[in-house]
């Protein structure tokens, strides 16, 4: 049956998890239209758009390393009441999009202007395919390596978007105890020897189970994001490679280079118990930006929309109050 809309959560209203899930992949099988976008060849992006009548707004979605679009129903469902169109996209080697080295596994990029341009070319693409549509405002919303993506292409293009709202950005990937300029030094190093395709490291066998990940408290959580890779294989994605590291971390520090062109208002939410990314450069890029505005999670682990309710809700909250004020919906507070 298709959606009808009539389902769309309410946030005091009480539905259990699993029919919530439901109803969300309901919704974006229904509701959501793919398109695929040729690049570099043979290679595609996949992204998958959301489109009703006399939207104010249009949400572009940018999802983190190896996460894919169908991961975001959740999140469009809940914000389904609102007057929004959503596009959502698979970054080139992840999700529904194209794989770029031979073991389709490994998350593998040449360069990372690649991910943003495609994020430009998809939202050209979504204009194009509907001649003539306007929105008042174009916002975006972005997790982990996602929030790089969309920064670098607002340092490429400020008038990409009106605002943002950032969630554990990956300004600065975790190395551990190899400093940053070791690590970009003997990425760097290892690349020119024809070794960027490598992996990184190895996903130990203890970090797939609940207790050991890094990503979220939410065993729920958690088991639905297995679910969803059983029920599509073809979104299995590992380790990234050495290139891709490299890629990542001067992408890290261009953007912060380039901090001064993003001027639009933008919504920074810190996961306290992050230990995927470092979160120092977080709050130095907020700090320095006249716009910004930064929340901190403390016991959320990187994934703070895939977090407990109690911590996922306080967030949804953040996020539902900062698109509507940011579009006219409601007025804005004064703190």
């Amino acid at each position: 049956m298709p959606f009808d809309g009539s389902t769309a959560i309410a946030l005091n209203e009480q539905v259990t998890f699993d029919d919530k899930i439901k109803n969300a992949l309901s919704l974006y099988q229904s509701e959501g239209e793919s398109r695929f976008l040729s690049c570099d060849g043979p290679h595609h992006v996949h992204y998958r758009f959301f489109k009703r009548n006399k939207s104010v707004a249009l949400i572009v979605i940018s999802p983190g390393r190896s996460e894919s679009s169908i991961k975001y129903s959740e999140l469009i469902y809940e914000l389904w009441d609102l007057p929004f169109d959503f596009l959502v996209l698979d970054h080139r080697g992840q999700g529904f999009s194209s794989r770029l080295c031979h073991n389709p596994h490994k998350g593998h990029v040449q360069k990372f202007d690649d991910y943003s341009t495609d994020l430009k070319n998809v939202m050209d693409d979504y204009f194009s395919l509907h001649e003539g549509l306007k929105y008042k405002h174009q916002f975006l919303f972005a997790h982990s390596m996602g929030s790089l993506i969309g920064l670098n292409a607002l340092v490429k293009n400020p008038e990409l978007f009106q605002a943002a709202f950032i969630s554990s950005p990956m300004l600065k990937i975790d190395t551990g105890r190899v400093p940053e300029l070791g690590a970009l030094f003997l990425s760097t190093l290892l690349t020119a020897f024809g070794r960027g395709e490598k992996k990184v490291y190895e996903i130990k066998r203890a970090e797939k189970d609940f207790s050991e990940n890094p990503l979220t408290h939410c065993h729920m959580r958690f088991t639905q994001m297995r679910q969803l890779i059983n029920s599509y294989p073809q979104l299995i994605h590992g380790p990234p490679t050495i290139q891709w590291l490299k890629e990542s971390i001067k992408a890290g520090r261009n953007v912060w280079k380039n901090r001064k062109k993003i001027a639009i208002p933008m919504m920074l939410l810190q996961a306290g118990k992050d230990a995927l990314v470092d979160n120092s450069r977080q709050n130095k890029l907020c700090l320095s930006l006249p716009n910004c505005k930064i929340l901190k999670f403390k016991n959320a682990k990187h994934e703070i929309f895939q977090e407990q309710e109690e911590l996922r809700g306080k967030a949804l909250v953040q996020l539902r109050t900062f698109f509507m004020e940011q579009a006219g919906l409601r007025k804005k507070s004064k703190s």
